[in-house]
């Protein structure tokens, strides 16, 4: 149960990432930098949009661990 809760929490945090971090993060980052053709422009744009997917990733599912605690050990039967 605590896996599959950590699991969800990761997609919804990914998702909550991309919805309203990732859609201004990456634009802004790659308006920081002088590329020579709009392809590296576009290649910066879309890593950074991965790397603050990946980090919402990884938020939710530390979050989804934490919330899982009390499901930590198996109840085994005798």
């Amino acid at each position: 149960m605590r896996y599959f809760l950590a699991m969800l929490c990761g997609v919804v945090g990914a998702g909550l990432a991309a919805k309203f971090v990732a859609i201004e993060f990456a634009p802004w980052f790659s308006r920081q930098f002088s590329y020579d053709s709009p392809l590296a422009a576009e290649s910066a744009d879309q890593w950074a949009f991965i790397a603050v997917l990946v980090g919402g990733l990884i938020i939710g599912w530390a979050v989804g661990w934490m919330l899982g605690y009390p499901f930590r050990t198996r109840k085994r039967g005798r």
